[in-house]
């Protein structure tokens, strides 16, 4: 293999918290940082830009998107993980791979830019890619509403344009659930609480 390839695994389980995100890739140029993380819960994030420049965008993933990454990210875990350990270029710009799925141990992979990837990388950064081009065309406006504790009155704005308001609180079997009327009306939904916090993007009122 002709990368140049860092492996680390982290510490062991029960040695501390395990990392909220399924996967992250970090790619520094210079003094610029492009972070591209995807959440347990479906959120995407992406951090890029350097200074006052520095924008932050976030976007809810839809269900079938994240099991299908969940299942990648199955796939390329053992090749990752076996990836040799190699040191490192200086002054090179480098992409680092960090992956975090529930009962296994965290890997994280680096290598430099120059560097030719592996399969699994090269799979995985295709899938990364389409999530990041998304969230790099979308409006920095959005808020990050995953601490919203929904009530009847509030609107909020969703990933799919769609404007609503919450007009019941609802108990379900696992979670509670949210209906919400879409616009003016007359059509409803009823969204599973995370999932509505999940696609909120912008809190209109109260």
């Amino acid at each position: 293999m002709t990368a140049a390839l860092l492996l680390a695994a982290a510490a062991a389980f029960g040695s501390g918290p395990a990392p909220s995100y399924l996967v992250e890739r970090v790619v520094t140029t210079g003094v610029e940082t492009r972070r591209l993380s995807v959440f347990r819960d479906g959120v995407a994030v992406l951090a890029a830009g350097a200074g006052e420049q520095r924008r932050v965008v976030r976007l809810g993933l839809q269900s079938v998107e994240l099991r299908s990454l969940v299942q990648l990210l199955e796939e390329c875990l053992p090749e990752l993980a076996a990836l040799p350990p190699a040191t490192p270029r200086p002054g090179e710009g480098s992409v680092e791979l960090r992956l975090a799925l529930p009962a296994h141990e965290p890997v994280t992979v680096r290598r430099s830019l120059a560097e030719v990837p592996s399969a699994a990388e090269a799979r995985l950064a295709q899938a990364l890619d389409a999530i990041e081009t998304t969230l790099a065309a979308r409006d920095p406006s959005w808020q990050d509403l995953r601490g919203w504790r929904p009530a009847v009155g509030d609107v909020v704005d969703l990933d799919d344009g769609k404007r609503v308001r919450v007009v019941e609180l609802l108990a379900g079997s696992e979670t509670p659930l949210a209906r919400v009327l879409v616009g003016d009306g007359p059509l409803t939904i009823v969204y599973d609480i995370d999932e509505l916090r999940r696609h909120a993007i912008r809190r209109v009122a109260p």
